[in-house]
Parts: structure tokens; sequence; C-alpha cells
């Protein structure tokens, strides 16, 4: 039943008086068919309402179908298979235990009168009763037919079940594909009345009506808003133009204010530089007076110390020598036992230096000599009185 685009009215309303008699859109029926009737203007149906709605958006559901995909009540004797069916699976296990624990109490019993029997197979045992200490329904081979029997009635249920459930599957999925079908068949007729109703509201003189007073309305409400937005900008503008005025007025003081504050500073950068130069001028002044001071106290604190040295109980034997622009009066205030100075200019400070460390070690050598040769172990220090390239400085204090 397909539908062209350019189907006119009545087609259209024959199509959905069609579908609408098809028992997956039961309930939908009444109102199909009250669309149809408004589509080729029958009885009393009213086009106007059908033109605000959206036919897509309101029947094009999964809900339209529901009839298709209703499923029938299932009769009360299927659940109580399923029942049945999760009941008897642990029916032959019960009998089976039950069964061997009457065995096992009568084999008991059997043992215990006579101890002879024990030497039996217990399934034989068990067939025969355990000598009629057991009823024939406790015997092995009923035990094992009860079970059995149930068995086979378990089995025989889950086949009937299954073929039941393998029927509402299929079923189920026939009505998925007729709601589907039915789905397909109805969407694009809707889609042709809704273009048909489209067509009626915008020839429609009561739309057209409706539509020009509310976009009167419309422009109303635009023309108050412009008022009122128009008041609040021009508030706005005499507010601002009073904020600046008032700024006017104080930028004005404050240039008034900021003039003699501008020449206080200048005032003072110009004291600052003149106390800049006197400042720098006293300072220059006592540098000199100072550097003197410092030197003098210096050699004082030095001085002092090295006489604290000398003056001490275990005073050391100091031997200076100086090498290269060494001042000689410092070498021989330095020293307090031998002092020594390079004589020759032309001598590198190295060669000058290995000669002095030489004429040292034979001087330590000798003194450790003399503490051996001596009578009382007293340490006497021998030092060269000369060393080649350097001449002997005369001590201010011994």
């Amino acid at each position: 039943m397909p539908v062209g685009a350019l189907a006119t009215a009545s087609v259209v309303a024959t199509q959905l008086n069609e579908l609408a008699d098809e028992p997956g859109l039961g309930s939908r029926r009444d109102e199909l068919k009250s669309l149809a009737d408004a589509l080729q203007g029958l009885g009393d149906g009213d086009i106007e309402p059908w033109t605000e709605l959206d036919l897509l958006q309101a029947y094009a559901r999964p809900e339209s179908v529901s009839a298709a995909l209703a499923e029938a009540p299932e009769h009360r004797a299927w659940a109580l298979l399923e029942v049945a069916i999760g009941t008897l699976v642990f029916l032959p296990l019960l009998l089976t235990w039950f069964g061997l624990s009457r065995a096992a109490d009568a084999y008991r019993t059997l043992i215990g009168e006579d101890p002879k029997s024990a030497a039996r197979p217990f399934l034989q045992l068990w067939q025969s009763g355990f000598e009629g200490r057991l009823a024939d329904w406790s015997t092995f081979g009923h035990v094992a037919g009860s079970a059995t029997a149930v068995i086979l009635l378990l089995f025989l249920l889950a086949a009937v079940h299954g073929v039941r459930r393998t029927r509402t599957e299929h079923r189920a999925d026939q009505a998925r594909r007729t709601a589907d079908e039915l789905l397909a068949l109805l969407v694009p007729l809707l889609t042709r009345a809704q273009l048909l109703l489209n067509e009626q509201r915008l020839s429609s003189p009561r739309r057209f009506t409706a539509e020009l007073t509310g976009a009167a309305a419309n422009l109303g409400r635009l023309g108050e808003n412009a008022v009122r937005a128009h008041e609040r900008l021009g508030a706005v503008a005499t507010s601002l133009a009073a904020s600046v005025e008032a700024a006017d007025t104080r930028l004005d003081a404050l240039d008034s204010a900021v003039l003699p504050l501008e020449r206080a500073v200048a005032r003072v950068e110009a004291a600052v530089q003149t106390n800049t130069g006197e400042v720098g001028r006293a300072f220059a002044a006592l540098t000199d007076p100072l550097e003197q001071h410092t030197s003098r106290l210096e050699t004082v604190v030095r001085m002092q110390a090295h006489q604290d040295l000398n003056e001490a109980r275990y005073r050391p034997n100091i031997i200076a020598f100086g090498i290269g622009e060494a001042d000689r009066a410092t070498i021989g205030h330095v020293a307090n036992f031998r002092a020594f100075i390079q004589d020759d200019k032309n001598v590198s400070p190295a060669a000058a230096l290995r000669e002095f460390a030489a004429s040292l070690t034979r001087s330590i050598v000798r003194s450790a000599g003399s503490v051996t040769a001596g009578d009382n172990g007293v340490f006497s220090l021998a030092v060269d009185d000369t060393v080649s390239g350097f001449s002997t400085v005369s001590l201010d204090k011994l």
C-alpha cells in the first residue's frame, strides 16, 4: 500500500482507513480514522486541530503498534509446569539417598546379628532385602526403577517446555516483524498527511489571522521594550555626563594641589645634590687619616702578638728567609733564631727556594744527630751560619 508524494487527501484518507483496520494498530484505530475523516472533510470532523499536531511525533512511535507486540495470556498450567521441572530435578537424588540410608540401617542390623553376612556383596544383600529386614519398595531394584521413572518424566516435561518456549519465541519474533512492517507503512502515510495539513494551515484564513495577531503582539512587545531601553539609556547618559563634569572639577583641583608639590620636590632635589657633594668631600678628607690609623693599629697588634709568642715558656725557634722583593726589616723582625734574605737577584725564586730548602734539610739532620749524641737527650738546633745565595740578616730582637 505505497503512498506517493503527490497523493491527494482522499487517497491518503482511504489508505489511513485501511491501515487503521490492522489489528496491530488497534490502540490508534479511532484516532487514525478521525484523521482520515478530517482529510476527506466528512462528518463534523474539523481539520484545524490536526494542523497544530506533529503527526510523526505523535503516531510514529512504538506505542502505536503495542497491540501487535502484546502477548496472549498464558495458561496457569505452564507456570505449574516450570515449578514441577525445577522441583523434579532433585527428586531422583532424594529417592536414591533415602533408599541408601534405609539399606545402610538394614545392613548394620544384619551384621550385628550375623557377622558372617559381611562377606556377601552389599548390592546383593540390598537386592535381597537384607534377609527380610528391608521392605520390598526399598530394595535396590525398586529404588533404581523409581529414580529412572522420575528422570524419564523430567525429560518428557523438559521437552514439552522446550517446544512451548520455542513457539512463544517464534510468535514474539513474528509480532516484532509485524510491528516493524506497520510502522514502515505508517510513517510515509503520516508524512504525506502532514504535508497536506501544512498546506491547509498556511492557506487557512483563521490561521493567517492568528499568526498576524501574534506577529502584531510581538511587534508591540518589541516596541515597548525599545522604549524602555531608550529611557534607560537616557538616564545612563545623564548620569555619565554628571560623572564626567565632577571628574573635570576634581582634576582641576588636583592640578592646583600638585603644583606646590612639584616645587617642593625641586627644592628637595637641589638640597640633596648640594649635601651629596659636601658629604663626598668630607668622606674624602677622612679616608687618608683612617687608613693611616688602621695601618698603625695593624702594626701594633702584629708586634704585640709576636712579642707574646717570644715570651711564651715554650716559644719556638723561628728561622725566617726572604726571596725576591721581601723586606729585610720585616724578615729580621719575624725571626728569633736566624734570618736570611736573597742576595743574588739574578737567581730565580724557585732556585733560591731549592737552595734554602737543602740548607734547612741539612739543619734538621744535624739537629736530630745532636739529640742522639748528647748526654741528656737535650735537643740542640744546628743551623748553617751562611746559605749560598743568601745573606744573614741581623735580628732586631733575640
